[in-house]
């Protein structure tokens, strides 16, 4: 075996051991790998031609990490541009509230609920629920006067609970709830208007 084929073997089995690679992606890796094994075969100023096709490598695998990451943020940015056009468009509370909790929903893709309380006059009051099956406006719980939607209320600032088990703010709660919380305030101003949940 030739060196470049060596060293377009080594870059690939690199490649094969990042098991995070899509598919799809992993075709176009390898055709860009075998580009540049070849342009470093003509090149004879490298020295350590294998070096520099692994870090070649790892640079794009890094790339495609990053690349993946703005894909995200790209949805992110579309979730809440669609969010603002619904808002824009649509003057009752309800239909606002539902798209937010939509748009939630497909944003996290593991989540299991989310659900808005608004808050007026020191009370919380619900606003709007989606679950991961699709069903709407199923208050699961009643806010604690000092669980986490009423604390997220009171420092104005998102409450994250890995464990339900383990959180001081659930050490009264049903034992039957299991996973992690989000909890984030919606502010206008200086003003809590309510808090969303995400499980």
């Amino acid at each position: 075996m030739d060196l470049r084929l060596k060293i377009l073997d080594r870059a690939r089995q690199y490649l094969e051991q990042e098991g995070n690679i899509l598919e799809e992606n992993r075709e176009v890796l390898n055709t860009m790998l075998d580009l540049m094994s070849r342009a470093i075969e003509i090149s004879p100023e490298v020295e350590d031609k294998e070096k520099t096709l692994q870090d070649l490598g790892k640079n794009l695998i890094d790339s495609q990490n990053l690349l993946l990451l703005l894909k995200q943020h790209s949805a992110e940015l579309n979730a809440f541009r669609r969010i603002s056009i619904n808002l824009t468009s649509r003057l009752e509370l309800k239909a606002v509230l539902d798209t937010v909790v939509s748009e939630a929903m497909s944003l996290i893709k593991n989540a299991n609920d989310a659900n808005i309380f608004l808050y007026n006059e020191g009370k919380l009051m619900f606003g709007a629920a989606l679950d991961s099956k699709g069903g709407k406006d199923s208050e699961y719980a009643k806010p604690r006067p000092n669980g986490l939607t009423a604390t997220v209320v009171q420092q104005k600032k998102m409450i994250m609970v890995e464990d339900f088990q383990t959180h001081p703010l659930f050490v009264n709660s049903s034992r039957s709830w299991r996973g992690s919380i989000v909890g984030m305030p919606l502010i206008i101003g200086t003003y809590v208007v309510g808090v969303m949940n995400m499980a």
